[in-house]
This record gives C-alpha cells, sequence and structure tokens, in this order.
C-alpha cells in the first residue's frame, strides 16, 4: 500500500537539506582535526623518544615529517572549515520583515547606567 505524498514534502525537504550538508561537513572537518593533532601528537612523541634514544639524527627527519604534516593539515583544514562555514544554513525570515540589526551590549553602550552598589 503507497501513502500518498504530502504537498509539503518537497518544501520540507528543502528546508532539512542545508542544515544536513552543514553538519555532515562541520563533522568532517572536526574528524580531520581530530585525526591531524592525533598524528602531529604521535610525531611528537616519537621524535621524544629518539632524542632520547642512541640515534638522535633520525628525530630531524621526524622533524621534517612534522613539518610537512602540519603545512598539509593546515591548507586541508582551512578548506574544510571554510568550506563548512559555507554550507551554514541562514536562519529563516520572512521577507516582510526587516532584518533585526545587532544589539550592543547595554552596559558598554552607555545606555543604561551602572548598578550603585555602595
Amino acid at each position: 500500500m503507497n501513502a500518498s505524498r504530502s504537498p509539503t514534502d518537497d518544501a520540507l525537504r528543502g528546508i532539512q537539506a542545508p542544515r544536513r550538508a552543514y553538519v555532515r561537513r562541520r563533522s568532517i572537518a572536526r574528524l580531520a582535526s581530530l585525526g591531524s593533532l592525533l598524528v602531529a601528537g604521535w610525531l611528537i612523541y616519537l621524535m621524544v623518544r629518539v632524542l632520547n634514544g642512541p640515534v638522535p639524527p633520525v628525530a630531524l627527519i621526524l622533524w621534517m615529517l612534522l613539518a610537512a604534516h602540519v603545512a598539509l593539515s593546515a591548507v586541508v583544514l582551512w578548506r574544510l572549515w571554510s568550506c563548512s562555514k559555507a554550507a551554514r544554513p541562514e536562519p529563516l525570515v520572512d521577507p516582510d520583515e526587516p532584518v533585526p540589526a545587532r544589539r550592543q551590549h547595554q552596559a558598554f553602550s552607555g545606555e543604561l547606567e551602572p548598578p550603585k552598589r555602595w
């Protein structure tokens, strides 16, 4: 038995799709950041272990790997986080209603007097 489609199915799917893409891209960026930190931490751990061991010149190779990893991670993570930010859904507003202005903090704007405590 097939259920009939609701007339609002397409509209609801359009509302949820940007949120789903944003959450997916944000979680991918978070996992990539975590993975990058784990790899960098592991390389630092190995470098410290090698420096305390009998073959310190090998630590230079590990340092160069760490530098390359940080440079590559910076490029990749910047791209992932910028894609995540670009996919952030905009809040739903009524087209006839004006966009609300950002309010400043009332205590810093001079709009209100500070409380009299003494």
